[in-house]
Formats: C-alpha cells, sequence, structure tokens
C-alpha cells in the first residue's frame, strides 16, 4: 500500500502548481521536488506502511498541516486528492480487504476540498 497526496492543474497551471509546491515546503521543507513528468500534476508521498491506521494518521495530519497551501490550490481551480495504492501483493491470501474511514478523517477531507482515491494495481481473475 502506497499513498500520496496529488495536486492536478488545468492546462497551463504548472507555475501555479510550482508555487503551491513553495508553499508546502514553508510548512515542512522537502514536501515539493518537481511536477510530475507527465506535467500539470505532482504527488506528496505520505506513507508506504503496511498498516491502514498508519495511512490514516499520515493523511489526517497532512490534510490538517497543509491546510492553508491546500485551500489556496483549491481557489486555484487545482484538484487535490488523496490516492491510496493498492498493489497485487497488498491482497495475497486474502479474502477480502477492508479499509474504514472514521467520520473525523472523511470531514477533514470534505472540509478541505479534497478527494479520496483507491487505486488497485495488478491482474485479478
Amino acid at each position: 500500500m502506497y499513498t500520496v497526496c496529488r495536486f492536478v492543474g488545468l492546462a497551463g497551471s504548472d507555475e501555479n502548481l510550482a508555487g503551491i509546491g513553495a508553499a508546502l515546503n514553508g510548512v515542512r521543507a522537502g514536501q515539493f521536488e518537481r511536477l510530475d513528468r507527465v506535467g500539470g500534476r505532482f504527488s506528496i508521498s505520505l506513507s508506504s506502511s503496511d498498516t491502514w491506521q498508519a495511512h490514516l494518521i499520515a493523511i489526517r495530519e497532512f490534510v490538517h498541516s497543509m491546510s492553508e497551501p491546500i485551500s489556496a490550490s483549491v481557489g486555484l481551480g487545482i484538484s487535490v486528492e488523496i490516492d491510496v495504492a493498492l498493489e497485487p501483493e497488498d491482497l495475497v491470501a486474502k479474502d477480502f480487504v477492508s479499509f474504514a474511514l472514521p467520520s473525523m478523517v472523511l470531514k477533514e477531507l470534505g472540509t478541505r476540498g479534497v478527494a479520496l482515491v483507491f487505486t488497485s494495481y495488478g491482474q485479478y481473475t
């Protein structure tokens, strides 16, 4: 499992995205390095822990501590999303997986205008 916070802008928004990245670094150094190769977006790594609880803590802490740059992003039309990536090894030998989202986390995301995405990678039969 791997969780990032992704900032995605419209065409021609690279300058605004770089400004948001600088604002994130102003809150906590080393958050933003560069735009993604595809352009128009960048991602900040939040957690690669094996436990869902660690991801929840990282998500809530990031969204709370970065509330000003996140609000500025939304104001500029930049979408902000938390993307939780599920790899095949996260699902091996499991009949099912479940991810509880406490209301306080949902409220924090909703209040800030942050979307939540689960992306599953791999082949499933």
